[in-house]
C-alpha cells in the first residue's frame, strides 16, 4: 500500500518534480548514448576506407604513440620514415614529421600465433593480412604496391571493384596477369591515368634486418604493367552557395591514392623475385566484422586483449582521413571555388587544434549523473518538508518506519524511472535505426534494446534510492507530536 501511495504522490506532484525528471532524462540520455549509441555506427559508416581496406577494423603489428607512455611501458623514441610496408602515414601523417614512440622489444609483424589468438575474438568475422610493399611509379613518386583478389571474391562491402571509373577489375584471365587498377590520379603528381595506359613499376630488393623489412633500391629491377581499370574513391560531397547563380551547389569530392592495386597471384610473383626467398611476415591486418552495431566495442576489448597492437575502426579512420585530405590532394578540389576549398581545409585545421586529447566522456557522464541525483534528492526533501502532517498522520495511525521509506524512496524512483525511461526513448531510437541500417534480425535488436534499457534505468533506480535515502530516514524518524503541535 505504502509502495502504491508513494507512486501515486509522484504522479499527482509530477508538475513540481519537472525539473529534477528533465535532469534525470539529460543524464540517462548521456548514459544511453555510452551504452549503445556511442559503441556502434550505421551500415554504411566508414564505407570507403572498408573498401579500401577490405574490413571494419585496421590492425598493426607495431604500436606507435605521441603520448607519455604509462607506468611499467617501455617505449622508445624513433625519427625515422614510419613503415613502407604499412599505411600508416596515411592516417598519422603527423608521426613522420614529429617522430614518434614505439614499444621497444616488439615485433612489428604478426605471427601465425597472432593471428590464431585474434581470429579466437568475439565479433572477429574474417582476418585479411595486407600484401604491401613499396615501389617507384615511371621512376617518378614512390607508391605501395597492394595485392587484391580477383573480381567477384570480395563481398559488395568490401571490394574496390565499386569505385571503378573506367576499364575493370582483375579476373583469372591470363591476360590480367600483368596488370593494375590504379587512381585517375597520383597524389603529388598532376599526370592523369587512363586504361591502357602503360606504367613502369620499379621494385626494390627486399631482406630483413634485425628482424624488420627493409627496401634495398641498390637492386631495384623495372617491369612494365598495362592499366586495366581506373577508380576513384568518393569521400565526402560538398554543398555550397554558387556565387555567380545564387544558387545552391553540390560537388562529389573524389580522394586519389598513392596505391597501385594489383592480383595476389602477381603481388606474390613480384615479392618472391625481390625478396631473395625473403619471408613476408604481413605488418597490417584488416579484420572483418558482421555488422558495425558494437564496433568500437570490439575495437576496445581489442585493445585490452591485445595491448601491444594498434586497432582502428574503418570509421574512425575515415575521420582522419578526411582531416588531413590525406586522400584528397589539390586537384580533388579543382571543381571548386579556390576560396571554398581553402576555407575547408583551415577549418579542419583549427578542428584539429581545437581538439581535447583526453577521452572526458566518463567525467561528464558521473558530473552529469551527480547532478541528477541531487536534484532528485532536494525534489524529495521538498516534499517531505511540505507533507510533514501527511506523515504524521499515518505514523499516527499504525505506519511504521521501514512503510515511510518505503513510500518516500518509491516516489524518488518513480520520478527517476520517467527521466530515464525518457532520456532513454531519445536516444535509442537512433540506435534501432543504426541497427535496422546493419540488417541485424528483429530479436537481436529487440535484445539489444531491452539490455540497454535495463542498464539505464536500472542504473538511475540506483542513484535514486542512494540519494532518496537520507531524506526517507529524515521523514521516517520525524516526531509525531512534535509536527501536529508546530501544526
Amino acid at each position: 500500500m505504502f509502495l502504491r501511495l508513494g507512486i501515486t504522490n509522484a504522479w499527482r506532484n509530477l508538475a513540481r518534480s519537472l525539473l529534477a525528471i528533465l535532469s534525470m532524462m539529460v543524464a540517462a540520455s548521456f548514459l544511453s548514448y555510452s551504452v549503445s549509441l556511442e559503441k556502434g555506427y550505421a551500415g554504411g559508416a566508414g564505407q570507403f576506407v572498408r573498401r579500401m581496406q577490405n574490413g571494419e577494423i585496421i590492425a598493426y603489428a607495431e604500436k606507435l604513440s605521441l603520448e607519455m607512455p604509462k607506468v611499467g611501458e617501455h617505449w622508445v623514441f624513433e625519427d625515422e620514415p614510419l613503415s613502407d610496408f604499412t599505411d600508416y602515414e596515411l592516417y598519422y601523417p603527423e608521426y613522420s614529421n614529429t617522430g614518434y614512440l614505439r614499444l621497444a622489444e616488439r615485433n612489428n609483424y604478426f605471427t601465425t600465433e597472432d593471428l590464431a589468438a585474434l581470429d579466437e575474438i568475439a565479433g572477429i568475422e574474417a582476418i585479411n593480412p595486407i600484401l604491401r610493399f613499396p615501389a617507384w611509379l615511371n621512376k617518378q613518386m614512390q607508391v605501395s604496391v597492394v595485392g587484391r583478389e580477383t573480381q567477384g571474391i570480395d563481398t559488395k562491402d568490401h571490394t574496390m571493384e565499386e569505385y571503378l571509373i573506367d576499364g575493370h577489375w582483375f579476373s583469372s584471365e591470363a591476360n590480367d596477369l600483368n596488370s593494375v587498377v590504379i587512381s585517375q590520379y597520383i597524389p603529388e603528381s598532376e599526370t592523369q591515368y587512363k586504361v591502357g595506359d602503360t606504367i613502369e613499376l620499379t621494385v626494390p630488393g627486399f631482406s630483413r634486418i634485425e628482424n624488420r623489412l627493409h627496401a634495398q633500391w641498390f637492386k631495384e629491377e623495372t617491369i612494365e604493367l598495362k592499366v586495366i581499370g581506373i577508380v576513384a574513391i568518393p569521400t565526402r560531397y560538398i554543398s555550397y552557395i554558387n556565387s555567380a547563380t545564387g544558387l545552391t551547389s553540390a560537388e562529389q569530392i573524389y580522394g586519389y591514392s598513392s596505391e597501385i592495386y594489383v592480383s595476389k597471384t602477381l603481388w606474390w610473383n613480384l615479392w618472391n623475385k625481390a625478396g631473395d626467398q625473403t619471408p613476408y611476415y604481413s605488418e597490417q591486418l584488416s579484420l572483418q566484422t558482421e555488422n558495425l552495431t558494437y564496433l568500437e566495442d570490439i575495437v576496445y576489448d581489442l585493445g585490452n586483449l591485445f595491448p601491444h597492437f594498434q586497432f582502428m575502426s574503418a570509421p574512425k579512420a575515415e575521420e582522419r582521413l578526411l582531416s588531413n585530405f590525406s586522400l584528397e590532394p589539390e586537384i580533388a578540389f579543382r571543381n571548386l571555388p579556390p576560396k571554398l576549398a581553402l576555407d575547408l581545409k583551415n577549418q579542419a585545421i583549427r578542428e584539429q587544434q581545437a581538439v581535447i586529447s583526453a577521452d572526458l566522456r566518463l567525467p561528464i557522464l558521473i558530473l552529469i549523473l551527480f547532478n541528477a541525483a541531487l536534484l532528485v534528492a532536494a525534489n524529495i526533501l521538498i516534499m517531505v518538508t511540505e507533507r510533514k502532517r501527511e506523515m504524521a498522520i499515518l505514523k499516527a495511525i499504525g505506519a511504521m518506519r521501514k512503510n515511510i521509506i518505503a513510500m518516500v524512496l518509491a516516489e524518488a524512483v518513480m520520478v527517476t524511472f520517467l527521466g530515464g525511461s525518457l532520456g532513454f526513448l531519445l536516444i535509442e531510437v537512433q540506435s534501432i535505426l543504426n541497427q535496422i541500417t546493419n540488417r541485424n534480425p528483429f530479436f537481436v535488436i529487440l535484445s539489444n534494446v531491452m539490455r540497454s534499457y535495463g542498464i539505464v534505468v536500472g542504473s538511475t533506480a540506483i542513484i535514486a534510492i542512494f540519494f532518496g535515502l537520507l531524506p526517507a530516514i529524515k521523514s521516517a524518524s520525524m516526531s509525531v507530536m512534535g509536527v501536529l503541535r508546530d501544526e
